[in-house]
């Protein structure tokens, strides 16, 4: 997750739990969650 560069205000929280991971965005009200997993070798969001 070193790649990960949020601009404009945004942070990001990530957490690994049960071989995938959540990121979560935020920008003072607003929030964006993403989840992500690898089936058969191939990510996939939602895990």
């Amino acid at each position: 997750m070193d790649a990960i560069r949020p601009r404009d205000g945004w942070e990001f929280h990530q957490e690994r739990e049960g071989g995938h991971v959540e990121v979560k965005f935020t920008h003072e009200e607003d929030e964006v969650e993403v989840t992500v997993g690898c089936v058969s070798g191939v990510p996939t969001q939602g895990g």
